[in-house]
């Protein structure tokens, strides 16, 4: 979890990010095989969604024909993101899965729940779920940091996803070109690697998934609304 010297964000915003959803195109071989939208919704008691729903076009409905859901539920706590319930939900494959997280802060504990079968795992200060650490990474690029960790409730423990933020460039993206940070996560044998944009709160506008240094598949941005969504610039 990473902590900041300075000013702090605690007791500032009621929620740190400005409502917003994004479309993206999801590629594997070039081929387009599905969409993701991402939806950020801010609630007035200080409860927020943030949520992800992908779904299958073309020929991948022949493999995956249902929707893959994943959803937060999260409060903005001394300068921090802190998720309060998650759930993944998925409806791609015969036999869905669904897995619920619920976060007690006043315990430290957190009731995972697959299928129905609960259990509780131990809790530590900045833990976050699956979905919403990558609102906390948007936070934190504001820092400009060298090197981040996270520590991610995921499958009855904590996994530590290990962050490097690289040298920014220039891409070509749907919304024009883009001033892009690119940010490397290696997670076991995986390696995603987040564009985001510091003109929109540094939100990721591509999204590339390696294993063992093959790309395995793309996420790339088609539509954006909020975030002060710039003007295409195409030249």
């Amino acid at each position: 979890f990473a902590l900041y010297s300075g000013i702090s964000r605690a007791d500032v915003f009621t929620s740190p990010l400005p409502e917003y959803t994004a479309e993206y195109s999801l590629k594997k071989s070039g081929l387009k095989i599905g969409t993701t939208t991402r939806t950020l919704t801010l609630g007035s008691d200080g409860r927020h969604v943030f949520e992800s729903v992908t779904r299958p076009i073309g020929l991948a409905k022949l493999f995956y024909n249902g929707v893959l859901i994943e959803r937060s539920e999260w409060q903005f706590v001394d300068g921090n993101i802190q998720p309060l319930k998650y759930r993944y939900l998925d409806k791609q494959k015969s036999k869905p899965r669904d897995v619920q997280l619920s976060f007690n802060w006043d315990t430290r504990k957190v009731t995972n729940t697959i299928n129905g079968d609960p259990w509780k795992m131990d809790l530590i200060p900045g833990a976050q779920d699956k979905l919403v650490y990558q609102l906390q990474l948007m936070l934190d690029l504001n820092d400009s940091p060298e090197k981040l960790t996270y520590h991610i409730a995921d499958g009855g423990r904590l996994k530590d996803y290990s962050v490097d933020i690289l040298s920014s460039r220039e891409i070509k993206t749907d919304l024009g070109k883009l001033e892009v940070v690119p940010v490397e996560l290696v997670h076991g044998k995986r390696t995603t690697t987040f564009l985001c944009a510091p003109s929109l709160h540094f939100l990721p506008v591509r999204i590339e998934q390696h294993r063992k240094g093959s790309l395995l598949m793309t996420a790339e941005i088609e539509s954006l609304k909020g975030l002060n969504t710039p003007q295409s610039d195409t030249d």
